[in-house]
């Protein structure tokens, strides 16, 4: 079947080559993202199956090379565009044919806690615990933004980059998490503002949430989160989340 028709009539290979193919200089070439994301990974990590895997898939379809990017997946730079149908139903045989490119679900995650012993707070889970406060039709209606969580200040997600970075805190003995606002990585790098108070462990979906919320009330037309950021300004996001209720 020919690649045209699997992207008409597959849904969701579509969906994953309209967020995990990226363009190439050379015509007839794709570079793809195979994300390591939640919910089927935990952010960065592979099993030793999916390694072997990716290795074949890049030894067979690409010239045999792997990248491993800053924000924890890999890319095969050079895959031909009428093999990308087959590259991926065997990413997804490995469990690695997510379409999250540049969504939420797409976050920068340290180990904290669970690993580390520098870390003041965990990770992972109450980064999963974010990730599966929506679904994947949710994500791609919000759009591409970057979320990066750091379970301590020595930042080893870069959470002060992001759209929205996560600093792992302990207060009090339990887990809590200061959220910064307009950060960005890449020619316009800046660092994001914090928006207050460190929030609770248990509350940190919910507040993802508001500020999702208030990003899909005031946008406009194809503008993005970081766009919509830095028109409206902070206020209107620390207005809802830290509004009487709320957290």
């Amino acid at each position: 079947m020919e690649f045209a028709t699997h992207l008409q009539n597959n849904v969701a290979f579509s969906d994953w080559y309209d967020l995990n193919v990226r363009p190439h200089k050379v015509l007839g070439y794709r570079s793809v993202v195979i994300s390591t994301k939640f919910p089927s990974n935990i952010p960065g990590d592979v099993s030793s199956t999916q390694m072997r895997g990716i290795a074949d898939i890049a030894e067979r379809f690409g010239f045999g090379e792997i990248r491993v990017t800053h924000e924890q997946n890999f890319v095969l730079p050079d895959i031909p565009k009428s093999c990308l149908f087959q590259v991926w139903v065997e990413l997804n045989h490995l469990g690695l044919g997510l379409a999250n490119h540049a969504l939420l679900s797409d976050m920068i995650v340290c180990p904290g806690a669970s690993y580390c012993n520098l870390a003041t707070a965990h990770s992972f889970l109450v980064a999963e615990q974010v990730v599966r406060a929506f679904t994947l039709a949710e994500q791609q209606e919000i759009g591409p933004v970057s979320m990066n969580l750091s379970g301590c200040i020595n930042s080893c997600a870069h959470h002060h980059i992001a759209n929205i970075g996560m600093l792992g805190l302990n207060k009090s003995k339990t887990d809590h998490y200061q959220i910064t606002l307009g950060g960005c990585q890449g020619n316009d790098s800046r660092l994001g503002k914090v928006l207050g108070p460190a929030i609770a462990e248990s509350e940190l979906p919910n507040a993802i949430r508001t500020l999702f919320d208030v990003y899909r009330k005031y946008r406009e037309v194809d503008e993005s989160f970081i766009q919509a950021v830095d028109r409206l300004g902070l206020t209107p996001f620390k207005e809802a989340l830290y509004s009487e209720g709320q957290i």
